[in-house]
Order: C-alpha cells, then structure tokens, then sequence
C-alpha cells in the first residue's frame, strides 16, 4: 500500500485539478536476465537510480494505492518513484525512489 502525500516543503494548491503518478519496476534478485527484460513483464535488470528509468506508470487521484503483483514475483524488488500530475498530463518534479520486496 502506497500513501502519498507531498514531500516537505513542497508547494502545493489545494484548488489545483491533480493527482500521482506512480512510477514502478520489478527486479528479480541480481537482476533480469536479457530474455526476462525483453518479454512483457519489462523486468529490469539493475537498481536505478532515477524514476526516469521505471518501465510502468499508473496515475491516481486517491492518497492510497494498494499496488497489486502476481504471485510469481513474491520475492523480487519493486521500485517506485511518485511525482503530481495534473489534468492536462503536466508532471511536477520526482519524488524519492524507493523500494520493498513483494511478499
């Protein structure tokens, strides 16, 4: 379950017409093999270090996100990076990124 709220000391309108996009990726431990990074699950094959980097994105307007994995990723590293969105697709700067391995 993913809780947004804005970081301290960022600006932020309470009128404003936005929302979160949550950018996230799934690494196997040491990393996808070429053949795993390829197919449709886009596995990434080393930690990064910037949301640019994320291959999925979902967006919400709800302050909490459950994020849901299939159960053949239990063990491996998600990867999240979170930045405001509003309603005309213009984005805000990142956010942290952060990880947590899938139960």
């Amino acid at each position: 379950m993913l809780h947004m709220k804005p970081l301290e000391g960022t600006l932020t309108d309470s009128r404003a017409d936005h929302g979160y996009r949550i950018y996230f990726g799934v690494m196997p431990q040491g990393g996808a093999s070429m053949e795993e990074a390829a197919g449709p699950m886009r596995y990434m094959m080393k930690a990064i270090v910037s949301g640019e980097e994320l291959p999925h994105s979902k967006f919400s307007r709800r302050r909490r996100v459950l994020m849901e994995f299939p159960a053949e990723d239990s063990g491996k590293s998600a990867y999240f990076a979170i930045r405001f969105e509003n309603a005309k697709g213009g984005k805000g700067p990142w956010g942290p990124v952060f990880s947590a391995v899938i139960p």
